[in-house]
């Protein structure tokens, strides 16, 4: 009897363990509070920037500039590294301004935000985030592939829908039943276009630097001021507008998961069609796909899929569903779908200038495509509690992609660690 009680007890306290692992939208997983100095962070791009300084009374970081200067705050030790988790979490923070020359604000070739991975050799920016014609603003900006914020594309008001330019999230918000991404969101530096899913989930897997734009305007002298910069944990799924966060708590994420190294399952048949692999689906499909013989898993996951087919283009995507039905995401949302740069077919402030390169019903059958979520480490401990992982794909009636075949799948994760 004792020895029961015993295994009873050791398989709640698992089961406690798994629930106060993973924080719950709106979460503080880290951020820096300016009350007594800076907080590690410190001045990128110094030529003809002030020396900051810190308004312990206000908790604001403050610096400056005396003409046509960009320069960043950059974040300390604590947002760098393996942070794969930020995928479903926003930046957030409060920037103004003491004194500015509002002639000299805009939008320019310098990006709001920076993220780099050195030893992925990537850069990705946040461009067009600045509010620059307020002196005092609160940004929230998500870790994700998708536009921070999507505007009706075309029509006009009515009772039951939305007209262009205004702000939206589904397309049945709007007559056109078009929600379309604007300008802002994060692009490859390199290439100049939108991110992908995939390449913010490199760089967040080794974070070499996070970099806060302080110099905005480029007329006289500015004094600038960063309040309570912060990552907040938006939610499992992989659609995080920026709107959509209202509030925040200040539980700060206790529990934490130690991996000793990183293991992989990768499933890549050469040519066999196991598994629906290489096999081309018309719409609608759902399939589930299963992985036997899974170690415990105590960390976040990451999730990465290729596939080719109609993928490109306005309402193309393939869902992704948790073993027992939950959502936990989107593949391909952007995936060439915009492009980036002052050209015609550029999303630019606004839904009147918006367009998507591809027509929403224009069949564009591409190479190889390769894009991925994350998956939270509280959802992955459970799905794989019993040895067996499983996870859906699907293609809905509504879904513009008319066929895609799913060409190979990877999971990677922590090994070796525990819940410490």
């Amino acid at each position: 009897v004792r020895m029961q009680r015993r295994r009873l007890l050791g398989v709640l306290a698992a089961l406690l363990l798994i629930v106060s692992a993973g924080a719950l939208p709106g979460d503080t997983l880290v951020e820096s509070r300016f009350i007594r100095d800076a907080d590690g962070w410190t001045l990128s791009g110094t030529a003809g920037a002030q020396p900051l300084s810190v308004d312990r009374s206000s908790q604001r970081l403050k610096g400056g500039d005396d003409g046509d200067v960009v320069w960043y705050w950059q974040a300390p030790e604590k947002y760098l590294g393996d942070q794969r988790g930020f995928f479903h979490a926003v930046l957030k923070y409060t920037l103004g301004h003491y004194m500015y020359n509002a002639a000299g604000g805009g939008h320019d070739k310098h990006p709001d935000i920076i993220l780099e991975s050195a030893s992925q050799r990537l850069t990705l920016e946040a461009r067009y985030v600045y509010n620059v014609t307020s002196p005092f603003s609160e940004y929230a900006v998500p870790f994700s592939g998708e536009a921070f914020v999507a505007y009706c594309q075309a029509g006009g008001n009515s009772e039951t829908c939305e007209g262009a330019g205004a702000r939206c999230e589904q397309d049945e918000e709007c007559c056109s039943k078009q929600c379309v991404g604007g300008a802002a969101r994060w692009y490859n530096k390199k290439t100049g276009k939108p991110a992908r899913n995939a390449e913010i989930l490199k760089v967040l897997g080794d974070i070499s630097a996070l970099k806060i734009r302080g110099g905005i305007h480029t007329m006289g002298a500015e004094r600038t001021f960063l309040h309570r910069p912060r990552i907040l944990e938006g939610g499992a799924q992989n659609r995080t507008l920026a709107t959509s966060v209202t509030g925040d708590t200040h539980t700060v994420r206790s529990t934490q998961c130690s991996a000793q190294r990183t293991g992989g399952i990768y499933i890549n048949p050469p040519g066999a069609t196991t598994q629906m692999l290489r096999i081309p689906l018309g719409r609608p499909w759902m399939h589930y796909f299963t992985v036997p013989n899974v170690p415990e898993i105590c960390s976040d996951a990451t999730l990465t899929v290729r596939a080719k087919g109609d993928l490109l283009g306005h309402g193309k995507y393939v869902g992704v569903l948790g073993e027992n039905g939950e959502t936990l995401g989107k593949l391909f949302v952007t995936a060439g779908d915009y492009e980036a740069g002052p050209s015609a077919n550029a999303c630019k402030d606004g839904a009147a200038e918006c367009t998507s390169v591809f027509m929403s019903d224009e069949t564009i059958n591409e190479a190889e495509e390769e894009d991925g979520i994350v998956i939270p480490r509280a959802l992955m401990t459970a799905f794989a509690a019993d040895g067996v992982l499983a996870f859906g794909l699907y293609v809905e009636a509504g879904n513009l992609a008319t066929e895609v075949t799913i060409m190979s799948y990877a999971f990677e994760f922590g090994l070796g660690g525990g819940f410490s």
